[in-house]
């Protein structure tokens, strides 16, 4: 397995061949792993963490932008609140695929 491929339930994924890194200043973005899971149609995005963070869509990407959103939201008020930004990230459900976003605040 490459080191651009993700595995877990039996599943790989390669990551697109337009994947690039990009700079960021410190403490203004964050690379969060996803956790996806397909049913009836639909997609459901479950960040790894923070704990609570979902969101759906009908495409995989779109689910994964959605959960870039709520995100950015829940890392901010983490931050403002002094809390660390990503705490200890849960494993994935069985049959999820991991992805990753990257989140920019």
């Amino acid at each position: 397995m490459s080191d651009h491929t993700s595995r877990v339930g039996g599943f790989a994924s390669p990551l697109p061949a337009e994947a690039a890194w990009e700079r960021f200043a410190p403490g203004t973005a964050y690379r969060c792993e996803a956790h996806v899971l397909a049913a009836q149609g639909r997609f459901t995005a479950i960040a790894a963490a923070p704990p609570g963070v979902t969101a759906e869509g009908a495409t995989e990407k779109e689910a994964l932008d959605n959960l870039a959103l709520a995100l950015a939201k829940a890392i901010a008020k983490r931050k403002a609140n002094g809390e660390k930004a990503l705490p200890e990230k849960t494993e994935p459900p069985t049959g999820a695929f991991v992805r990753y976003v990257v989140v920019q605040l």
